[in-house]
């Protein structure tokens, strides 16, 4: 499978490899989802996402990350509509910060205020 997917991407060093990689699989071959985990994710202050986001630059190569998988999916013709608006999601905040502040906003203000309905 490794193989079949084309292995690793080179250019993603020590964060999002593993997303890079695991998005070709996902996209290329059938995949069983469970429903528990099976491993665990241990999390720690030196670990590459700690690492990055205390220098800021988090955004900065999630960016990045997305730039590339829109690439990808454009290069192997991914027509799947749902595949496209996830990533779209996931790209909003960089591609358009002011609107995605706006509907952050509103999410919160609706959550809010399903609270306070709930309350009264």
């Amino acid at each position: 499978m490794l193989v079949a997917v084309g292995g690793f991407e080179e250019h993603f060093k020590s964060f999002y490899e593993d997303q890079a990689f695991l998005s070709k699989v996902y996209l290329h071959t059938p995949v069983f989802v469970a429903s528990t985990p099976w491993l665990l994710y241990r999390q720690h202050t030196d670990s590459c996402v700690a690492t990055v986001t205390q220098q800021g630059k988090y955004h900065v190569v999630r960016k990045y990350f997305l730039e590339w998988l829109a690439q990808y999916l454009q290069r192997h013709n991914v027509k799947s509509v749902a595949v496209w608006l996830t990533w779209r999601k996931a790209y909003l905040p960089y591609q358009n910060p002011w609107l995605h502040r706006r509907l952050s906003e509103g999410k919160q203000y609706l959550s809010k205020l399903r609270g306070r309905l709930k309350l009264s």
